[in-house]
């Protein structure tokens, strides 16, 4: 039986890099309804230990995340387009509003820091991919006649 170590880091590697590509969509949604559920539970008691008081790095960290994951599940199928990067900020801003004014609802607050620290995490990614998608697609034909 060959152990884990047997195996050569690259090949452990394209396993994983495989099965990220095929369940990226999945993954993405799983964990953007995990997302809005915990966005939307009655507050829970803050932990000893804080990165930052009001919660803001954990608000950045979570959108970046979900951002991250939205793009990865397009870029996995190799066709990301600057459209799909403007429609997707769009929605995912939406979603940070529209979760940050529901709040109250279970009995939590509704934060203008929270909603920026959740476009900020979201607006770092995508800048992050547009302008990457921007350099590395191929330049426009010239339509020049001879």
């Amino acid at each position: 039986m060959a152990e884990s170590s047997d195996i050569p880091v690259q090949s452990r590697i394209s396993v994983q890099s495989q099965f990220l590509r095929r369940y990226a969509t999945a993954i993405w949604l799983i964990y953007w309804l995990s997302l809005t559920v915990l966005l939307h539970l009655p507050k829970l008691p803050r932990m000893p230990i804080q990165i930052s008081k009001k919660g803001l790095v954990a608000h950045f960290c979570s959108f970046a995340i979900l951002t991250r994951l939205c793009v990865y599940s397009r870029t996995s199928r190799g066709d990301l387009t600057g459209n799909y990067i403007f429609k997707w900020t769009g929605i995912l801003l939406l979603f940070g509003a529209i979760s940050e004014t529901l709040q109250p609802l279970s009995n939590r607050h509704r934060d203008w820091a929270d909603f920026i620290a959740n476009a900020s995490g979201i607006l770092t990614i995508m800048c992050y991919f547009y302008f990457k998608h921007a350099n590395t697609s191929p330049p426009a034909a010239d339509h020049q006649s001879a």
